[in-house]
């Protein structure tokens, strides 16, 4: 019982930062147009990108991919981008930032726990 609860406040959770997100974009769209990654650490950055190597014509998903930001900047590489997330909001946001920043990327709710892949 108790995970049905917490899935249900994490489900509330995500979609207020989304929420949050998404009236931000709203009220400025050209300050979300970005051609950068949204890692400050470019280490990490870096790490992650020399593991997956060059993202052009790559299909890739993201899971629990947030606001979008990277997914875009992947689609902006020239990656085919599927990016999942729970909050509804998110998905919302995600898609009016790869509109904006003029990328094809697809966004999906779902839980990454449950996805209905091979079945």
């Amino acid at each position: 019982m108790s995970t049905v609860r917490e899935s249900s406040k994490d489900q509330e959770r995500w979609d207020e930062i989304g929420r949050q997100r998404l009236d931000q974009i709203v009220k400025d769209p050209t300050a979300f147009v970005t051609d950068s990654s949204p890692y400050e650490a470019k280490a990490f950055h870096d790490d992650l990108l020399t593991s997956l190597g060059p993202p052009q014509g790559k299909r890739i998903l993201e899971l629990g991919s947030g606001r979008g930001e990277f997914s875009v900047f992947l689609a902006k590489q020239g990656a085919e981008v599927t990016g999942i997330d729970i909050g509804s909001h998110l998905v919302e946001a995600s898609s009016l930032l790869a509109e904006i920043n003029h990328v094809k990327a697809q966004f999906l709710q779902a839980n990454v726990t449950r996805l209905a892949f091979g079945t």
